[in-house]
């Protein structure tokens, strides 16, 4: 709980610096005063005086803000006024924490996709990423189901499968589903990992299960960790640049939409 909470104070807090940032940088390259650029919120902890602009650091850390000159409509005659600038320059420092959330966000993305992020496996041939640690993976347990009754859990890896004489170390969910459907109404034996440890979970898959669901009671899907690297690019130009910093591309439109965004093929099975 406690790692949890300072978690999410670190992320809330590299955003909250980001936007204000943004806001910040623009005001400055406008011509518009900033008295204090400040992280969290009242009351003041520590302070910096710059050439031009107050820094501080204040106790409540869930949030920032930016004091700029003339925000308020004060200051109309002076030249580093907010208020003395024209609507163009007002609504470029207004719209630019926004914009400087989205450019973090890109790079964050960018970082993710060279170091390696999980993926369905129906995106990861994408510009040729690599493909390591593929997995199995369950997505969805269904309620009432066996596999709610053995216990299990949406992240576990599918290791292996064992009926009769027969065990299997499956490839893929079709592989999965192959297996259970031959041995319907079989006691099978499921190795599947969490986290670090290893479960051995029997069950009997259900002949006749209610519609829409299979004999276990999951949603399966391939996933594996894909790398995609601005130094491997030569084959596949500078649209694996833009996958890299945190785009795909929808195969329908054409378009190119930021990683995450919009409906992916999971590659996934009902059991």
């Amino acid at each position: 709980m406690i790692f949890t909470l300072i978690i999410f104070i670190l992320i809330l807090a590299i955003l909250v610096l980001a936007h204000e940032l943004g806001h910040f940088w623009i005001a400055r390259r406008a011509g518009v005063r900033v008295d204090e650029f400040g992280f969290g919120f009242p009351p003041r902890i520590f302070k910096w005086q710059g050439k031009k602009t107050l820094y501080s650091i204040n106790l409540i850390p869930i949030g920032g803000f930016v004091k700029i000159h003339g925000e308020q409509g004060e200051g109309k005659g002076d030249a580093d006024s907010f208020a003395s600038k024209g609507a163009g320059r007002r609504a470029l420092i207004l719209v630019a924490g926004v914009a400087m959330n989205f450019v973090l966000a890109m790079v964050l993305l960018g970082i993710g996709n060279m170091i390696g992020l999980p993926t369905s496996l129906e995106d990861a041939n994408l510009f040729g990423g690599i493909v390591k640690s593929q997995k199995i993976q369950v997505i969805e347990v269904v309620k009432n189901s066996p596999a709610e009754e053995i216990g299990l859990k949406m992240g576990d890896e599918i290791k292996s499968l064992e009926a009769l004489n027969e065990k299997k170390y499956p490839a893929n969910a079709d592989e999965v589903s192959n297996f259970i459907m031959k041995n319907v109404e079989q006691g099978i034996l499921l190795e599947v990992q969490r986290g670090k440890d290893i479960l051995k979970l029997s069950f009997m898959p259900r002949p006749n299960p209610p519609e829409g669901e299979g004999p276990l009671g999951v949603l399966l899907t391939n996933t594996a960790i894909v790398e995609s690297h601005l130094l491997r690019n030569k084959r596949y130009g500078k649209f694996d640049n833009f996958y890299c910093f945190g785009f795909r591309k929808n195969n329908l439109s054409g378009v190119y939409w930021p990683a995450g965004w919009g409906s992916f093929n999971w590659a996934s099975r009902n059991l």
